[in-house]
């Protein structure tokens, strides 16, 4: 036997006497019984049998499959008719109202004044000063409540 370490050849022990290398594993493995190695031919050939047998079922889906055409129908769009917002309900001022008063009886607790006045710009900075006979807009509360 060689020692694989120093290639010092002919070593007839467990130890290499050049360089105290242990060869008892080594032997060890020389004397396992020998496993016949097979012929790479039969993988080799499964596996170009794979191949072939995928390239045909590639093909075959390519061939009789039938096409999906997706077809779209494009419409022309309904045309936009702007909806005119509902007109405003009007009171006329009647003597002894205000204007808490009158939004709270028409528009329901909880509204505010400031609600009342943007229906009205006309009653900024007069908000209690309202006229016997004035008309004025009651906006639609519900949404504002």
């Amino acid at each position: 036997m060689n020692c694989p370490v120093c290639s010092y050849q002919d070593i007839t022990g467990d130890t290499c006497p050049n360089c105290d290398a242990d060869l008892r594993v080594i032997r060890m493995l020389q004397a396992l019984p020998q496993v016949p190695t097979q012929s790479p031919w039969p993988l080799r050939i499964a596996l170009l049998l794979l191949i072939i047998a995928i390239g045909l079922g590639v093909a075959t889906n390519f061939i009789f499959s039938r096409p999906q055409l997706n077809t779209v129908v494009i419409t022309q769009p309904s045309p936009v008719t702007p909806q005119k917002p509902p007109e405003p309900t009007t009171y006329t001022v009647q003597a002894g109202d205000n204007l808490s008063a009158i939004a709270q009886k028409l528009c329901g607790q909880g509204v505010s004044l400031q609600t009342m006045v943007q229906a009205n710009p006309q009653l900024i900075g007069r908000e209690n000063y309202l006229e016997v006979g004035q008309v004025l807009k009651i906006p639609h509360c519900q949404e504002d409540i």
